[in-house]
């Protein structure tokens, strides 16, 4: 009997069972090769280095004078808090501004004007609410009488009775600043506030010239003794703001501000950030001193800043990578002969170590980097 490709079914035993052995032999040679492969590479991975091979991936760099330290670059922002202290009580059409927003205003300084008639600020804690003229008495005459004393016009002993001698003073004071002159102060006249010197801040809205105001039309804010600044960080950033943290905020004119991180609050707009309240360094009032009308009085100024992570300080440098620490705790750098040099690390940041105990223009090996 033949097979359909006219090969007898004797032969096709003795060639399948050549063909077997031909297989067999195959792999038992490709796995002698394998296993010796494997052989190699486990021998050459995990041989112990020959001793005096140089350190093929060693570049050399001198010992320098400089300087070691970190910061991370932020945003400050810096803005006035500001309350009500007082309503403008007079009608008409503003015709003048005499300040600019924020400016520190002193008892008997004129803010602005409405129908040409002077607004003028004045210092005490009852507000205005009604004319005053001869005759009148009460805690709001004595406390006219003190401001008029201020302004140098009344020369007598405050007694809170709107007498001869007020209703004299009152008529220079009107003389002086172009009011007419008939001894009475109006309503709108003075603007009380509790405490002077203070910055103040206009109603914006109301308080422009030509607009028609009304009695109780427009108020009259002060600000805070000095602005606050904080810095909006994330969760992450918030770690290296502990409180103490040193930060440098470049002021609007290029100075250098000093401040330090005093809390850290949650920021009430954003959920996942934190604010950093920043407070002055030392014995300072304030954070921007004798220039805080650098920030705006109506807004947020927004002040370039650095944290400081590493406080910065000077002496001889080397990369950190040149440092190389001995099994007792021993630090030292290699010179290209193999001489070791002890020295002690002073502090390291962003991969630069200030250290002591050998000279500047020492050539060093630095480990890990490639020869230039």
């Amino acid at each position: 009997m033949t097979e359909s490709n006219g090969a007898s079914l004797s032969e096709i035993g003795p060639r399948t069972a050549r063909r077997s052995w031909l297989i067999g032999i195959s792999g038992v040679i490709i796995g002698l090769i394998v296993g010796a492969l494997v052989s190699w590479s486990v021998v050459t991975v995990f041989a112990t280095p020959k001793e005096g091979l140089p350190e093929e991936s060693s570049a050399t760099t001198e010992v320098v004078h400089g300087q070691v330290g970190s910061s991370l670059s932020v945003n400050t922002i810096g803005s006035w808090l500001n309350s009500v202290t007082a309503t403008n009580r007079a009608s008409g059409v503003v015709t003048t501004v005499d300040i600019e927003p924020g400016a520190e205003v002193s008892v008997g300084q004129k803010l602005y004007s409405v129908g040409l008639r002077p607004v003028v600020v004045a210092e005490g804690s009852i507000p205005a609410f009604g004319a005053m003229q001869l005759g009148d008495t009460g805690d709001h005459i004595h406390q006219l009488q003190e401001f008029l004393s201020v302004v140098g016009v009344f020369q007598g002993e405050p007694d809170g009775n709107f007498g001869p001698s007020t209703h004299t003073a009152v008529e220079a004071w009107q003389q002086q600043l172009g009011y007419p002159v008939d001894g009475v102060i109006q309503q709108g006249d003075l603007v009380w506030l509790p405490h002077v010197p203070v910055r103040v801040l206009l109603d914006s809205e109301l308080l422009t010239p030509g607009n028609q105001v009304e009695n109780g039309q427009g108020v009259i804010s002060a600000l805070a003794n000095t602005p606050t600044f904080q810095i909006p960080l994330s969760s992450s950033q918030s770690q290296l703001a502990v409180e103490g943290t040193h930060v440098t905020i470049s002021s609007p004119e290029g100075d250098l501000w000093e401040a330090q991180v005093s809390t850290l609050t949650p920021d009430p707009q954003n959920t996942d950030s934190l604010n950093a309240n920043l407070v002055p360094v030392g014995d300072s009032e304030s954070i921007c001193k004798k220039n805080c009308a650098a920030i705006s009085p109506d807004g947020k100024t927004i002040l370039s800043s650095q944290i400081v992570t590493v406080p910065s300080e000077s002496g001889l440098t080397v990369p950190s990578a040149a440092i190389r620490t001995a099994p007792d705790g021993r630090t030292f750098v290699v010179d290209p002969s193999g001489t070791e040099h002890n020295v002690s690390v002073i502090q390291t940041a962003r991969g630069i170590s200030l250290i002591e105990g050998v000279d500047a223009g020492l050539t060093v090996l630095v480990v890990g980097e490639d020869t230039p």
